[in-house]
């Protein structure tokens, strides 16, 4: 069974190289607005989370992941996006390298040693991938994991985009876990939205981790795994990765992508 899965998961990133995914990237995008703004990560960086803080700070109702998937859906599925961001205006999720359309965003970036895990997880429970996390590492590192490339030419992609600063908003996750209140203010500042008539503490204190987890649990809109060893929302650990990464897959990672790690303050464990 794992053969299998590794065998049709090749098979599905193969064909994401060929042309037919330009194609496909192309009709995702699409019907978008010139004012639309976005809220751009690699795969596994806590986007989800950060679409439950937004949510509530806009509509002040209580998250459900049909509610926030309807308030900044994926390219592609963005037809009825919400309008809820001053002036009408729409946010939309990407899991994309940059690219030119995209004219303001905001830019989160997790610590690719914590998002290698995640994401490894997260093939599992979809049942895409049956090999050990060996292999699985490699694929990562070479940006053979998905059709999104690697973390670190998919984050120099969007830090060498060009985007001035009042249109290109960087939040890294290990801050927003750690200040979560005052990094969800500058957020909604950079959206447009004055956040010192909210509650910031409570709408925090309302989206954690833990709470979307028992969101998970009750059903309410988040994807089914295919088994109950595997959760879509994961434990959202900072760090984690010092624990479950053995010394030379540090490394490994390290190595490919020192650069992009230094430059996005992540530093390498020899160095830190």
């Amino acid at each position: 069974m794992k053969i299998a899965h590794t065998f049709f998961w090749r098979l599905r990133i193969s064909l994401r190289a060929t042309p037919l995914r330009r194609i496909w990237v192309w009709r995702r995008h699409l019907g978008l607005d010139a004012t639309d703004t976005f809220l751009a990560c690699y795969p596994r960086s806590g986007s989800n989370w950060l679409q439950f803080l937004l949510y509530q700070s806009l509509t002040n109702l209580d998250p459900t992941f049909e509610a926030a998937r309807a308030f900044s859906p994926y390219l592609g599925s963005h037809r009825h996006a919400l309008r809820l961001l001053p002036g009408g205006r729409r946010l939309l999720k990407t899991h994309e390298p940059y690219q030119p359309i995209y004219r303001k965003a905001i830019l989160l970036i997790r610590d690719p040693r914590d998002v290698v895990l995640s994401d490894y997880r997260f093939l599992r429970m979809r049942g895409d991938f049956g090999g050990d996390f060996g292999q699985f590492l490699t694929e990562f590192i070479a940006g053979r994991a998905h059709g999104f490339g690697s973390w670190r030419d998919h984050v120099e992609s969007w830090l060498n985009s060009g985007l001035a600063e009042e249109n290109l908003h960087i939040v890294r996750y290990e801050d927003l876990s750690r200040e979560t209140p005052s990094r969800l203010s500058s957020v909604l500042e950079f959206l447009g939205v004055n956040g010192s008539a909210l509650d910031l503490e409570a709408i925090c204190g309302n989206n954690t981790v833990e709470r979307m987890r028992m969101k998970e649990e009750l059903g309410l809109g988040a994807p089914r795994t295919r088994s109950p060893r595997y959760r879509f929302v994961n434990r959202g650990l900072v760090g984690g990765w010092s624990d479950d990464l053995t010394p030379s897959q540090i490394e490994q990672l390290e190595q490919a992508f020192q650069s992009t790690m230094i430059r996005s303050s992540y530093l390498p464990r020899r160095n830190a």
